[in-house]
């Protein structure tokens, strides 16, 4: 799987803006989506190959975003990266039963969010998605 388009759906700018810059410097393509009522229509647009998600979001939160997303025939084979600052059992729980990728806690580092990109790769090339 060529991972090359991320997709950062979270309503705090800064944390977009961070990681966006950062990947776009190590030549990925990130577009930002600042809240919870454009990100289907920037998603379709945009065809991300990963979306990292905020859980915590006005509006529309990031689980009922994941489920959007996963019934939509054009981005539910999409991997959702969730960062969050909901750290409890059942708020994981419910992340992957909604069908989030992987879950990981902000405050998150940008070397544990690239990890996991690299691992997703490496997995896909492996299994062939």
């Amino acid at each position: 799987m060529d991972i090359s388009k991320i997709l950062i759906i979270d309503d705090e700018k800064n944390i977009c803006d961070f990681i966006s810059k950062k990947l776009n410097k190590l030549g990925y393509n990130a577009q930002i989506c600042l809240n919870s009522i454009d990100f289907i229509n920037i998603a379709r647009d945009f065809l991300p190959d990963i979306i990292i998600l905020d859980i915590m979001m006005p509006n529309i939160n990031g689980i009922e975003i994941i489920y959007l997303l996963k019934s939509d025939d054009d981005l539910k084979n999409i991997p959702i990266f969730v960062i969050s600052a909901k750290t409890r059992d059942q708020d994981v729980k419910i992340a992957y039963a909604a069908g989030a990728y992987k879950y990981l806690f902000k405050p998150v580092t940008f070397v544990s969010i690239l990890n996991e990109i690299e691992l997703l790769k490496k997995v896909s090339n492996d299994n062939h998605f």
